[in-house]
């Protein structure tokens, strides 16, 4: 269907007005970023004014949870995270999408970030990492060294494809010969690694995972930090163990996503499916979890339900905020986009809701966040400075 028609069709659900709240947030988001466009084959630019300004009058628009500053302007995808709105809204929501990744041109990446100061935009992160051998070699998985790994300690008959390594079963049998590797990715950088076991883990960027090239006995024990998603092979009766700074997570087979990086107060367990149990490291307190639930980690365990599909929005390629800290955003984006950020303290308060997909540039989270009118943003290089 064309943006055009696509379009009608929302625009006639608010005439008639069968458009629920999201949709006319959706429906301002839209043409917000249409009206800030030339080079778009849809409504004139005092067309879409004119929309605005009814929709702004709208009770419904009014409405709205004045607690949280909602980022209106962003680049929400159709993804399963909205599937309770209607068909033809997701609809829209891809070809919105669409349309920035369009608008975001050269000229006005340029155009919006040198006025502020800035060198240039910074690009998204991307697949890469660092293998540390047992040996203590340590193998670039981007460069052309990578041809290489199968003659390397513990690697025979490892797979190394474009992000992703994976290792087949090794025939060591003796406990004290086991070698250990440790996969590490960078700030901007993001991996996937599949243990012997068939175990699959995602790491997000400045993350690492210390793990043996073969499981032995009654347990499979990894120690991570940063951020990893588990999709845990079963293996009855032989535990998958995670440590991680204060907490020990005991699992048979399950999806889980953990998130404890040192620049974190709190470390976050959050389980997709099948059940973990977490063990707090210093006063031995135990927590098991159901799906849709999430252990928070500091000198206590606090357990709450979320949508865990927010945890996991990293691994399928978006940005997800849910009332979030406007610090703990930006801590993410600078991992991501490898980035400095500086901060007032009472502003890293300010909370935001919005999607935008990671493979963006950095000048669309700026856009999103100073779409609020709450804070402003310059880049100066590899510096993001926020003020009021």
């Amino acid at each position: 269907m064309r943006t055009e028609e696509e379009l009608i069709i929302l625009l006639n659900k608010y005439r008639e007005g069968n458009c629920n709240s999201e949709e006319i947030q959706l429906l301002e988001t839209w043409l917000m970023a249409i009206s800030q466009h030339r080079k778009v084959e849809l409504p004139d630019r005092d067309t879409v004014s004119r929309l605005l300004s009814r929709i702004k009058e709208d009770a419904r628009y009014q409405d709205r949870d004045h607690d949280v500053r909602t980022i209106r302007r962003s680049v929400f995808s159709g993804r399963r995270y909205l599937a309770p709105i209607a068909a033809c809204l997701v609809g829209a929501l891809v070809i919105c999408t669409v349309l920035f990744v369009q608008f975001n041109t050269k000229e006005r990446m340029t155009g919006e970030l040198v006025s502020q100061g800035a060198e240039q935009d910074l690009s998204p992160g991307s697949d890469k990492a660092t293998l540390t051998l047992s040996t203590g070699r340590v193998v670039n998985l981007e460069a052309s060294e990578q041809h290489r790994l199968e003659r390397a300690n513990g690697l025979e008959g490892a797979l190394l494809q474009k992000g992703s390594l994976q290792y087949a079963a090794a025939n060591q049998r003796n406990v004290d010969d086991i070698d250990y590797h440790t996969l590490t990715t960078p700030r901007g950088g993001q991996y996937q690694l599949i243990l012997p076991d068939g175990t699959k883990a995602w790491l997000n960027a400045a993350s690492s995972i210390t793990y043996p090239v073969a499981f032995l006995g009654n347990e499979r024990r990894v120690e991570i930090s940063g951020e990893v998603y588990f999709d845990v092979a079963k293996q009855p009766g032989k535990f998958f163990i995670v440590e991680s700074g204060l907490q020990e997570i005991k699992v048979l087979g399950t999806q889980f996503n953990v998130e404890a990086y040192l620049d974190e107060k709190t470390m976050r367990t959050t389980l997709v499916e099948g059940s973990v149990e977490i063990v707090h490291r210093d006063n031995k307190k135990k927590a098991r979890l159901i799906p849709g639930q999430q252990a928070a980690v500091t000198d206590d365990i606090q357990v709450q339900s979320v949508d865990p599909l927010a945890s996991i929005a990293w691994k399928n390629g978006d940005f997800f905020f849910q009332k979030e800290a406007l610090g703990s955003i930006l801590r993410k984006v600078s991992r991501w986009y490898n980035a400095e950020i500086e901060c007032p303290p009472h502003l890293e308060r300010l909370r935001f809701s919005g999607m935008v997909s990671r493979s963006q540039p950095l000048s669309a989270i700026v856009q999103m966040i100073e779409s609020t009118e709450n804070v402003k943003i310059k880049c100066k290089g590899r510096r993001i400075i926020v003020t009021e």
